[in-house]
């Protein structure tokens, strides 16, 4: 039987953009709080489910990428175009099997004849 492990990371981007060809995007770092201080070829542009474009640090990617995503705002900001992600939902598929022991491991010698 598989369950859903959930875990939510706030983004400390919040209130970041960055403006690329006269286009304002969110950020969302789980690591740096300003996207200055991040090089510029450490962000890459991701659309999300509304047809946005969002900016997304690699490190924070490395992370997102291992599970299902949800992009989280206030519902305060409901009426906003774009409003601040403020955290995001990361939820991770676990099964009953568990991961593999290194004591189940059988080790074989491969032994060459010389002759």
């Amino acid at each position: 039987m598989a369950t859903v492990n959930s875990k939510t990371i706030k983004n400390k981007c919040v209130h970041a953009k960055i403006e690329i060809e006269g286009i304002q995007y969110r950020c969302v770092s789980f690591f740096v709080d300003n996207p200055t201080k991040c090089a510029e070829k450490d962000w890459s542009i991701f659309t999300i489910h509304d047809s946005k474009k969002i900016l997304i640090d690699q490190l924070t990617l490395a992370i997102l990428e291992q599970c299902e995503t949800n992009f989280l705002t206030r519902q305060t900001d409901k009426n906003m175009d774009e409003p601040p992600i403020v955290a995001v939902e990361m939820m991770m598929l676990e099964t009953d099997t568990p991961p593999t022991s290194p004591k189940n491991v059988e080790i074989v010698e491969k032994v060459e004849e010389v002759e």
